[in-house]
């Protein structure tokens, strides 16, 4: 996600609103280390502005981008705590999901995403808040939760990107997780995997869905009740699948 144009600095000396226009444009080039270096001047200058607020957040995207990822969740706790824009504090609790839903802090992502969806437009990125929120949510087990927002997804943003995912996990037909091994358009395929992970003592099924418009033969492995469990299975199902995945 990019800093937000145009800058809400009116009450900034001109060189101090060209500095973070600066950061920006360089965000955007990819040069973060030159954009955070602007930001960090910026900043010195001027700490605890409202204004301030578009370089902490802008300095944290160059973080996240640099691998810093808890110096940049600092920076976005400091962007919430200045901001006054809608737009923007909309923008830096989803960017706080994000860290956090990728860090496995699901509870902590479902809050952040929340309040993100308080605030933004029904238009991009929001189509990728409603979708990693419903994952997040689904994961703690909240899943009628989650299905509202694939639902809202679907309905304001069809041909998003995130669709035919979202229309898979709001279609699942559990309360629960299984490990996916494999996607077969030929049953027989589908057969074979199963009669293998059958040998090895996992409790493997196959079933028919639909994938792209197209028939497909999939095949799972187990039932769990929690995403943690999913996961620890799906290390010893590696051993078989080495891409195998949990889901929804």
């Amino acid at each position: 996600m990019c800093l937000l144009l145009p800058i809400g600095c009116a009450t900034l000396p001109d060189h101090a609103r060209h500095r973070l226009l600066d950061g920006d444009r360089l965000y955007r080039e990819k040069n973060y280390a030159a954009a955070e270096a602007t930001a960090n001047v910026f900043l010195r200058e001027f700490p605890d502005r409202p204004e301030s607020a578009e370089a902490y957040y802008l300095r944290a995207l160059c973080r996240v981008q640099m691998g810093q990822r808890i110096t940049a969740e600092g920076d976005l706790d400091r962007c919430l705590s200045l901001s006054r824009r809608d737009d923007l504090t909309a923008r830096a609790h989803a960017a706080l999901g994000g860290l956090a839903f990728d860090s496995g802090r699901f509870t902590d992502a479902i809050t952040h995403f929340g309040a993100a969806l308080e605030r933004i437009e029904e238009r991009p990125p929001a189509d990728e808040i409603h979708y990693r929120y419903g994952v997040a949510l689904q994961r703690e087990g909240r899943w009628d939760e989650a299905r509202k927002q694939f639902s809202a997804l679907m309905h304001h943003f069809p041909g998003s990107r995130y669709e035919d995912d979202a229309r898979r996990r709001f279609s699942w037909p559990i309360k629960g997780f299984s490990v996916q091994c494999g996607a077969f358009r030929e049953a027989a395929s589908a057969d074979a995997l199963v009669r293998k992970l059958r040998g090895a003592s996992l409790e493997a099924r196959r079933a028919a869905e639909s994938r792209g418009g197209r028939p497909m033969h999939v095949v799972y492995v187990g039932s769990y009740a929690s995403y943690a469990a999913a996961d620890e299975a799906l290390k010893r199902i590696k051993a078989q699948v080495s891409d195998a995945i949990v889901v929804p």
